[in-house]
């Protein structure tokens, strides 16, 4: 048993003054490196929420129609040949409509010419 006011040599005594399983200050290349991931993580969660902000977005597009308004949609994958998919991508850029859009038109075109050749489903 220790005396009073000596510092038992118990294990738990000893953490509890700071003999033992006190922090030690990482090496300055460590710090560094952690502070670029933590800076790097930032960035990139920055982008991704400008990202999202962006995709939800309301501005007036096209013909006066903001973006994703207007009649319900339902979602569907297609899938497309490589230069088609970049034509379609390029083309909705240039014209400031959404792929959504010109699909529709495209599909409700083909569905009406099939109606006029006598074809339902």
């Amino acid at each position: 048993m220790s005396k009073r006011g000596e510092i038992s040599s118990s294990p738990l005594s000893r953490a509890a003054h700071g003999e033992i399983g006190a922090a030690r200050r990482p090496d300055p290349q460590t710090v560094e490196r952690l502070e670029t991931e933590k800076a790097e993580n930032s960035n990139v969660q920055k982008l991704e929420s400008l990202e999202l902000q962006k995709s939800r977005n309301l501005e007036p597009r096209g013909p006066g129609r903001p973006k994703s308004q207007g009649p319900e949609r339902v979602g569907r994958t297609i899938y497309l040949p490589p230069d088609l998919a970049r034509w379609l991508k390029v083309y909705a850029a240039m014209h400031d409509r959404e792929i959504s859009e010109i699909v529709t038109d495209v599909l409700e075109g083909y569905r009406r010419d099939r109606t006029r050749l006598g074809e339902s489903y």
